[in-house]
């Protein structure tokens, strides 16, 4: 369980070490949640890349970091994950452009979200709160509808979007 986000900005850090091209990945889930304070804790870091090329460079920047390949379980089956990667408490789920078969990463959603790491090699950005609520409405982990009424308790702003 991660429960501190610097831990995810050192990982973060890390991989930019660790690329050797250029790439953007936009966080999705409990990660951001936990940035904001929203959450206490989460198991897994949910990744976005939008090119075949980013989601390739970033499996490989991964495996230098020795994260090891793990098979999707039962509760990952309609959420057209890619990729899951564990080291030790991190766990990266990795999507290339489409989560669940019907989120897809938009240029909207690219322009909405924050840029919050801005690395030599790598740029991080948060997904908006919006966006997030959305994935979470698109899955059926556990903890998912908690999570969309702690994005809804700040508030949501749909209009304009």
């Amino acid at each position: 369980m991660i429960t501190n986000y610097d831990e995810v900005e050192e990982l973060f850090k890390g991989i930019s070490k660790a690329i050797e091209k250029k790439i953007r990945l936009f966080v999705i889930g409990d990660a951001v949640l936990l940035k904001q304070d929203l959450k206490d804790g989460t198991k897994d870091i949910d990744l976005v890349v939008n090119t075949k090329e980013e989601f390739m460079e970033l499996q490989k920047a991964l495996e230098k970091l020795e994260f090891k390949l793990k098979i999707p379980g039962k509760e990952y089956e309609h959420m057209n994950l890619n990729q899951i990667f564990q080291k030790e408490d991190f766990r990266i789920d990795l999507f290339y452009k489409e989560v669940c078969g019907k989120f897809s990463l938009t240029e909207g959603m690219m322009q909405r979200a924050n840029l919050v790491l801005d690395l030599e090699k790598l740029k991080v950005a948060h997904c908006s709160n919006e966006d997030i609520f959305l994935f979470k409405t698109m899955t059926e982990r556990e903890g998912d509808l908690d999570d969309c009424i702690r994005l809804g308790v700040p508030g949501l702003v749909w209009i304009g979007r």
